[in-house]
């Protein structure tokens, strides 16, 4: 399974993202989705998963799952946490998630 995820930073006070891919399972701030169930050309809305985290819908395109993550950050946070690259995973892992603290907070 091929993962692309696309960060969709925030202001906010919530935690910071943590999230991680396991073959056709995400986990969202220590919670499962099993997305198995999509087949190719399928499409989630978010309001299927009910969870901040999930802004947009989640697609299927043959062996790639789309989907974009909330990723709180706090005012004043580096330009690496404002603006985030997209993600690609091809492994199970961790997905790598800048930090959105403030520069402030970080020194």
């Amino acid at each position: 399974m091929i993962w692309d995820i696309k960060l969709s930073p925030q202001v906010s006070s919530l935690d910071y993202l943590s999230a991680s891919v396991s073959g056709s399972t995400v986990t969202v701030q220590g919670e499962e989705y099993d997305l198995s169930l999509l087949e190719d050309g399928d499409i989630l809305p978010p309001d299927a998963i009910n969870n901040e985290f999930f802004p947009e819908p989640i697609s299927r395109v043959g062996n790639t799952i789309s989907l974009t993550l909330l990723m709180p950050i706090r005012r004043g946070a580096a330009e690496s946490a404002r603006f985030p690259a997209p993600v690609v995973m091809e492994a199970d892992g961790v997905v790598p998630v800048p930090n959105g603290e403030s520069v402030d907070e970080q020194n």
